[in-house]
């Protein structure tokens, strides 16, 4: 520059050489990346899903979200409720005296098909795993293998290959021993580890919501906690609720079977299962009405079980309204310093403005 305006020459003459100077850095770094563009594998190219980028992604986790709740509920449910077992098996035997009528074959053929539908939506969800990138240090890991490394090496694919690929290959078309096909649905039970999946999930899309303006990273960290604990508070109700069941249906002289008890004979199955949840809800909140109670040695054990599970749930729960407001106070505080630090500044600004 110094050369070029102390002989006299035009500034534009130094423009121009210094637009072709970029021009040829341009091409020379095309040509450099050149080598890297082609480097890339088909499966990088063509099969390597970004979840960042990728709106179908977040589209299939919301289906995964909903799968995954809807196990939650079945599964355990299915193992408690005699019934349960049945409309599983009525589909899958060829023996007449395990047939229904037809209304009951139309509820078996629901549970039936949504098992079906489920399993295949993990399947699905495994191969799409394989092909998504991970998060690495310094950006998305794209290798395949290392990807297939990842996957395979944790405990998510072995909970997917147990509980999926018995009841697929075997389980719903078994036609021979039923008590084989009860005890592959058992491996279901392993998809509660899945439990993590659902907090991903939900923290996946409470991270989303951190570019809009009137969103708190604060505020958003609460309601995924909320979340979060709601759906596993949830979870342990409905499981107490189905051992519940399963224990008025086997003893003889249960809150089902007894003349004394509340719920009349012969109610279905929603009505079981809503007077079972009531129980527990009861139970667990100390409340304890005692218009739902058991009558047998084994109904007397599971209460004084739940009747423990009570004393940490409720120390959970009050453990966790105390770390939201805690939190609460925390954020208070930290705004409180950052403002009396901002006035402090501003006192010293006005006192250097007036020294001078």
């Amino acid at each position: 520059m110094k050369k070029y305006f102390a002989t006299g020459q035009d500034y534009r003459q130094f423009a121009r050489l210094f637009l072709d100077e970029n021009i040829q850095d341009v091409k020379y770094k095309a040509k450099y990346d050149e080598p890297q563009n082609k480097g890339k594998t088909f499966f990088q190219t063509y099969l390597l899903v970004i979840p960042e980028n990728s709106r179908m992604y977040d589209l299939w986790q919301i289906f995964m979200f909903a799968a995954y709740l809807v196990e939650f509920v079945l599964v355990p449910y299915t193992l408690a409720s005699s019934k349960g077992i049945d409309k599983m098996l009525c589909m899958s035997t060829d023996n007449v005296a395990l047939r229904k009528t037809d209304q009951e074959m139309a509820g078996c053929a629901t549970f039936w098909y949504l098992e079906i539908i489920i399993d295949i939506m993990h399947i699905c969800n495994m191969l799409l795993i394989f092909v998504t990138a991970i998060k690495g240090d310094i950006g998305p890991i794209s290798s395949w293998k290392l990807i297939a490394c990842s996957y395979i090496s944790s405990m998510f694919f072995l909970v997917d290959i147990l509980a999926t690929f018995p009841m697929i290959f075997y389980g719903y078309w078994d036609h021979g021993n039923n008590n084989y096909v009860f005890w592959l649905y058992w491996l279901k039970v392993l998809r509660a580890y899945e439990l993590v999946r659902v907090n991903q999930v939900v923290h996946r899309f409470i991270n989303k919501m951190l570019g809009y303006k009137f969103c708190r990273k604060m505020t958003l960290n609460k309601i995924e906690f909320c979340i979060t604990q709601l759906i596993k508070v949830s979870l342990i109700m409905h499981c107490l609720s189905c051992g519940w069941i399963t224990i008025g249906e086997k003893e003889k002289d249960s809150w089902i079977n007894n003349a004394k008890s509340t719920i009349p004979q012969g109610s279905s199955e929603t009505t079981k299962y809503i007077t079972s949840l009531y129980w527990v809800v009861t139970t667990l909140t100390t409340v304890g009405y005692g218009d739902v109670l058991g009558y047998t040695t084994t109904e007397y054990s599971y209460t004084l079980f739940v009747e423990l599970v009570s004393v940490l749930f409720f120390s959970f729960v009050m453990g966790s309204i105390n770390e939201i407001f805690m939190d609460n106070n925390k954020e208070a505080d930290f705004s409180d310093a950052k403002l009396e630090s901002v006035d402090v500044w501003l006192v010293k600004l006005d006192n250097s403005r007036m020294s001078k």
